[in-house]
């Protein structure tokens, strides 16, 4: 398992690796054809733009709105839709077209599985209405193995009534 991992995580630096080698050489080429159009300019001196969408409260807004509200729900959670209509009356997004919509229900779900990569939520299948749904929750954790295994026995317990 661990192996794997590692390899996972390997194949995506190395990815990143290849990612920064084509863009430094494309910034090289930038850089050539500033001077050959302006000797006068210094390129060095443009400095970094760091650019993100300030839609959504500013940089991580929609995402720490919608880690507040899966959390808020607790263990009966919340489905996609819901997070994302919670959201869009939050951020005013009905303001946005047809196009700006679908966007924006992307970035939510986007949003949602890099939380639940973190760890701080975890989602389930739900049928509701004949439908299945994706439901996110605020993700239980466990300090130790004996907690995990008292509740198995507990679930286990119930179960058998």
């Amino acid at each position: 398992m661990l192996a794997g991992e590692v390899h996972r995580h390997q194949v995506q630096i190395d990815a990143l690796v290849a990612e920064v080698a084509k863009y430094s050489k494309k910034m090289t080429a930038l850089d050539a054809a500033i001077a050959i159009a302006d000797s006068r300019v210094n390129a060095a001196a443009l400095g970094r733009i760091k650019a993100h969408r300030s839609d959504y409260g500013g940089r991580g807004g929609l995402t720490k709105f919608i880690l507040a509200e899966v959390r808020a729900a607790g263990s009966v959670g919340l489905s996609t839709e819901n997070v994302a209509r919670l959201a869009a009356k939050r951020f005013d997004v009905l303001r946005f077209g047809t196009i700006d919509r679908k966007l924006y229900r992307d970035t939510v779900r986007t949003r949602l599985r890099w939380l639940q990569e973190q760890g701080d939520i975890e989602s389930a299948l739900a049928i509701w209405e004949g439908k299945k749904v994706r439901v996110w929750r605020k993700r239980e954790s466990f300090d130790s193995f004996s907690e995990l295994l008292n509740q198995r026995i507990a679930i286990e317990g119930a179960r058998h009534g």
